[in-house]
């Protein structure tokens, strides 16, 4: 078989076509799907995620907020990470949640505050925050997702989400 034509890359492409074209077939529920995003985004979503997403990054890069993530640090401990700023992500995840503490183990391995090995030690941890959140919520109680770490950075965990979610859900 030619290595060049891959079945997934075709669906992809296929699904971004769509994507492209949506607009122009059904231009006025775009129009109104846009017009509500927008809506949303602007009012009370942004004014309440902007203030945590900051005060998250702040959380991670700011050396001082070990006191705040003092009672975290024998979780790290535990884990086996000695660096402060594990105590830090931990602490973000109990504050936000997953999502926040994934982005800033994330951004502490970019920064060099973590390691790679470190910031998988800590995705357990992130993991039951996970799962506690389905557990509470279950609003999709057939799409639990695993988390790990991702070889090809952001791009490439929701490109894999989105296929997955395809593979396992098909029209």
């Amino acid at each position: 078989m030619n290595q060049l034509f891959r079945w997934d890359q075709m669906g992809l492409f296929l699904l971004a076509l769509a994507a492209g074209i949506l607009p122009f077939a059904v231009p006025e529920v775009c129009a109104a799907a846009l017009r509500e995003g927008l809506t949303l985004c602007s009012g009370p979503l942004l004014l309440s995620l902007f203030p945590f997403l900051v005060v998250s990054r702040l959380l991670i890069q700011c050396p001082e907020s070990d006191l705040l993530a003092l009672p975290f640090r024998l979780a790290a401990w535990g884990i086996g990470i000695r660096t402060p700023c594990a105590a830090r992500v931990l602490c973000i995840g109990f504050l936000g949640g997953f999502a926040p503490a994934a982005s800033a183990s994330a951004q502490a391995v970019r920064t060099g505050q973590l390691t790679v090995e470190e910031a998988d030690a800590l995705l357990p941890a992130i993991q039951t925050e996970l799962d506690d959140l389905f557990a509470r919520c279950p609003v999709f109680p057939m799409l639990e997702p695993e988390l790990v770490r991702c070889r090809y950075g952001n791009d490439a965990n929701m490109i894999g989400a989105l296929k997955l979610f395809f593979e396992r859900n098909p029209a």
